[in-house]
């Protein structure tokens, strides 16, 4: 949380922010502790709210709780001069409750909780971080409609008992088509219905892939970006989920911080005179936690003699403690190395050039010529020298 004696000094802005509206209560904090209140603004659109802002005195502080447009909002005060403050919503919508019932209530409701230090505060990001991580959300969506509407061709051909065997899973290829076309005597209505879910694959499939270019050109352009991938395990769509979701790694004092933050602390429950860990909770951003389990996977799995150290330890914890537990533990090894990675500090867990060479090779498998000409290359070998060389040469803060 930001320093509360500057906010005794003066006034506090509690802010309702709706799609359409928001309500403001202008508070002035009392030596008592309690509030009193100025102005109270309610239902107001949301078109007026720098007109509102300008009709107040500075200094202020503006606080409100995190929602779809709140960065914007906040955005827009920090350039008017306020101060501002973005609450957790998950810590207010527990105490939502007992204490929120009017939206002319919650503006000033929102000061106390801010007041009582009973929420977190949430970073307000940059704009090209909120721009990374609006691709990322994209992304991930883009993949779950890739995988439900894969999900219901195959119901829909198990409701004629046809079943799609080994080497037939790949909706997108036409042979495969051409198969679960012969598999039975179609009627007209089954092959519209088919036929529109396979529009609906593929367009999935086509977002999906624009999206994963986007990612690949700006790891390609992005010094940060090109750092993680030196990492064993991470590759574009991790390097690229990573550094949208951490944004400025200077907020993280230390790597402890960091690890919190993307989920893959262990926690620790005390009770009187007992205390024990119950492992990773359902804390800090889940997306990239699975993502950093899957690449820890990943290192397991490997052959790779960069990662021959870091998967012999997680194979002897695997055999102590279970897979589980070994994934974790690799996952919060990768977090510590993350936030090394992005202060321009060399990990110990880096990949040697051989195997950065194989991992750009392999992104060249999974692109056509005609996208990675886009990025100024003529052939497979120019791209993985040239990328490779990038991102084992560049230099701290380069």
């Amino acid at each position: 949380m930001k320093d509360k004696s500057q906010a005794c000094e003066e006034k506090i802005l509690g802010v309702d922010l709706h799609p359409d509206s928001f309500s403001l209560a202008v508070t002035v904090p009392k030596a008592d502790g309690t509030l009193n209140i100025q102005q109270q603004i309610t239902k107001a659109p949301t078109s007026e709210w720098r007109e509102h802002l300008l009709k107040i005195s500075k200094p202020a502080l503006v606080v409100c709780e995190a929602s779809g447009n709140s960065f914007e909002f906040m955005k827009t005060a920090e350039e008017l001069g306020f101060r501002t403050c973005i609450l957790n919503s998950v810590d207010v919508g527990q105490l939502g409750k007992k204490l929120c019932k009017t939206d002319k209530q919650d503006a000033v409701r929102i000061v106390k909780i801010y007041q009582a230090n009973l929420a977190s505060e949430v970073w307000l990001p940059d704009e090209e971080t909120r721009k990374l991580r609006a691709v990322s959300s994209m992304f991930d969506q883009a993949s779950q409609d890739c995988r439900r509407i894969n999900n219901r061709i195959k119901s829909f051909l198990t409701q004629y008992d046809v079943r799609l065997g080994k080497g037939e899973k790949d909706l997108s290829s036409p042979i495969v088509r051409v198969m679960i076309a012969k598999k039975r005597q179609w009627s007209q209505d089954d092959l519209f219905v088919l036929n529109n879910y396979y529009e609906m694959f593929d367009h999935a499939v086509k977002v999906k892939q624009n999206l994963y270019q986007f990612m690949l050109r700006k790891v390609h352009g992005c010094r940060l970006m090109r750092e993680l991938m030196k990492l064993c395990g991470i590759r574009v769509i991790a390097a690229f989920h990573i550094v949208a979701a951490v944004g400025d790694v200077k907020r993280f004092s230390n790597p402890k911080k960091l690890v919190a933050y993307l989920g893959v602390a262990p926690c620790i429950h005390q009770s009187g005179c007992r205390e024990y860990s119950v492992g990773m909770q359902n804390n800090g951003c889940r997306g990239i936690r699975s993502l950093l389990v899957e690449c820890a996977n990943a290192i397991l799995k490997s052959k790779n003699a960069s990662a021959k150290h870091l998967r012999d330890w997680a194979v002897k914890l695997k055999m102590r403690k279970g897979t589980n537990i070994a994934l974790c533990a690799l996952a919060r090894k990768l977090a510590v190395a993350i936030w090394y990675a992005l202060n321009g500090w060399l990990p110990d867990i880096i990949d040697n050039e051989t195997t950065l060479k194989r991992k750009i090779g392999s992104l060249f498998d999974e692109f056509k010529l005609e996208f990675i000409r886009t990025l100024g290359y003529n052939s497979r070998k120019e791209f993985v020298d040239s990328f490779s060389s990038a991102i084992l040469t560049q230099k701290k803060g380069g």
